[in-house]
């Protein structure tokens, strides 16, 4: 039996992540070097790049402040001053002693890249809203935003298994993030953050910005939320007042680089959900403008950090955009069984992470039990020194070369290469669910993969609306030439086809000789949606029952017709997804 985990408390994770390393972004790395190797560079171009990326930023802010912070007046925070103070040869030393890339070895390195992003996207946030309401030094802001986000990068480079139990535990459990943290570190991320930037030198103001301000409560931000949703058709604000009932200033940079930060993290999960959106009619009642506005600026800065920080395979902060709201979740772990669940997480986590090593044997054989490498049997061919007597030499040397071994056949998949990303897919929804930000996610990658790795021209995948007495269509691929089937919807009642898949998990093959057979029970709508006579269909359960049905065909343009294979692959990838459903706690 695992022994009880331990979280290990604020001390040990500020001694582990100071002396993390930090990578800074692929594209300044080559950049910055290319500049120092250039003999006319000036210090203002340097900053101008410094200014630019967030991790070599807080590098540059963080060896400033440790060289002079306390003979400085004031708060070193502007990204120019403090590369004119180290001068060139301290920014250079400092560029060698990082690592040039961001370690393609590392397989949670989107995850540190996202972090990244995450923070700059608040930092933007931020400097957007200072317009409206101003809080002082853009540049303290700036690097408050920045530091208050640190602790996640640092983890995603050197406790990976601790930022995944958090990630699991918030995304798939919907356990709070300032719990989780608790549960798994000991310590809330805004105090860490704070401990690591106090035991970097930076300034009691940016400290104080990142942890300790005074917060308003939230049911005081919920009122004023509630009266921005109230009013957001009209042109009129909703403001908040400097004060609450209890005498806080509701007016703070802490304030500030708490929502920003709250925003950006709310908006990478759904761009759509109720934190999301009550998170930005805070936002107008702080700022005293219309929500309506409000909503276009946060849109609009998600969009140029987007453009600021396009890195391939990495989500960026307007991603979200695109995708649908997603069906409300409720928490699926109560306060007494997080003990027990992160124990769980962290001992599944303990022994897939590290594989054990063979022992080495304490003393070595003796020399009567080791091979004789001259007794050893050795090739035979042209390269051979010797040849035994009796061979035909000629025949040998000129035999044909052996037959190439024929490539591997995946019926039913495109190529080989798609055949490895399916199984890659499968991999992570039995073995690794929390690769998986939410059923969500899982869905739209399972539609996607069928999409691309076989030959299927049209995938959907359909879900229970929350009353359970119909079907919608929730994501599509292939279907944009069929916008009726994109958006299908079905009755359950009165009972027909889609009514019989859902009591239990099963799959069928509709085609052209059975279409009279089963004339009566497919709904005429999703007959005119589909327009298709040969068509698969499967549900996929969770542990409250049905949860909803993939639909594939290969098109209206096809004269092959599906196969079998097709079929094998469809039958098996809507078992994995309920397999994966089912293991998700309620």
């Amino acid at each position: 039996m695992a022994s009880a985990f331990q979280a290990k408390g604020l001390q040990y994770w500020v001694s582990e992540l100071a002396q993390a390393v930090l990578p800074i972004l692929p594209g300044s790395a080559v950049e910055i070097r290319r500049l120092l190797e250039h003999p006319d560079t000036s210090l203002n171009q340097i900053g101008d790049l410094v200014a630019q990326d967030p991790v070599l930023r807080l590098h540059v802010l963080r060896a400033c402040n440790n060289q002079f912070a306390e003979k400085a007046a004031g708060t070193l925070s502007n990204p120019h001053h403090c590369v004119s103070m180290l001068g060139m040869d301290n920014i250079s030393a400092l560029v060698d002693s990082l690592k040039p890339d961001c370690g393609a070895n590392n397989r949670f390195e989107p995850r540190y890249l996202q972090a990244i992003i995450q923070s700059s996207h608040a930092a933007e946030l931020a400097l957007s809203w200072l317009p409206f309401r101003h809080q002082g030094n853009a540049d303290q802001l700036v690097l408050a935003c920045l530091l208050y986000g640190v602790p996640d990068w640092a983890m995603w480079r050197v406790a990976s298994n601790e930022a995944r139990m958090i990630d699991a535990l918030v995304q798939q459990q919907r356990v709070p993030v300032e719990e989780a943290e608790l549960a798994v570190l000991g310590c809330q991320r805004a105090e860490l953050a704070k401990a690591l930037a106090q035991h970097w030198h930076f300034s009691d103001q940016v400290c104080g910005a990142i942890h300790g301000a005074p917060i308003p409560s939230p049911a005081f931000l919920m009122r004023y939320a509630r009266l921005a949703q109230k009013h957001s058709n009209d042109a009129a604000s909703v403001r908040m007042p400097n004060k609450t009932e209890a005498g806080l200033l509701a007016h703070s940079q802490g304030f500030t680089v708490h929502l920003s930060n709250t925003l950006a993290q709310q908006s990478a999960r759904s761009w759509y959900s109720k934190p999301t959106l009550r998170c930005q009619a805070i936002v107008a009642a702080y700022l005293d403008q219309p929500l309506v506005r409000i909503l276009e600026l946060t849109k609009s800065v998600a969009l140029e950090t987007s453009r600021r920080f396009a890195i391939v395979g990495v989500q960026s902060p307007a991603e979200g955009l695109l995708w649908p709201q997603p069906s409300a979740q409720r928490r699926r772990i109560k306060p007494s069984q997080m003990d027990a669940a992160v124990t769980k997480m962290a001992s599944m986590l303990g022994q897939g992470s590290v594989p054990a090593k063979a022992p080495k044997s304490a003393t070595p054989a003796p020399p009567s039990q080791r091979p004789d490498p001259l007794n050893q049997p050795r090739a035979i061919g042209i390269k051979s020194e010797k040849l035994p007597d009796g061979l035909d030499h000629h025949a040998i040397r000129s035999a044909p070369k052996p037959a190439a071994k024929p490539a591997a056949v995946f019926p039913g998949f495109v190529s080989a290469e798609k055949y490895a990303d399916y199984e890659t897919l499968i991999n992570k929804l039995l073995h690794q669910p929390s690769a998986f930000s939410s059923e969500q996610e899982a869905l739209r990658s399972i539609t996607d993969c069928l999409y691309r790795c076989t030959e299927l021209e049209r995938v959907v995948v359909a879900v229970l609306n929350p009353e359970r007495s119909k079907l919608e269509a929730y994501y599509a691929q292939g279907c944009s030439e069929a916008p009726a089937l994109q958006r299908f919807t079905v009755q359950l009642q009165p009972p027909n086809l889609f009514t019989q898949l859902l009591r239990q998990p099963a799959a069928t093959w509709i085609s052209r000789e059975r279409q009279q057979q089963i004339e009566g029970v497919i709904p005429g709508q999703f007959r005119q949606a589909s327009q298709c006579e040969d068509f698969f269909l499967m549900s996929v359960f969770n542990q409250q029952g049905a949860y909803g049905l993939f639909y594939a065909d290969r098109g209206l343009t096809d004269r092959i017709g599906l196969s079998e294979a097709e079929y094998k692959i469809f039958k098996s990838t809507g078992a994995h997804c309920s397999k994966y459903l089912m293991a998700l706690q309620p």
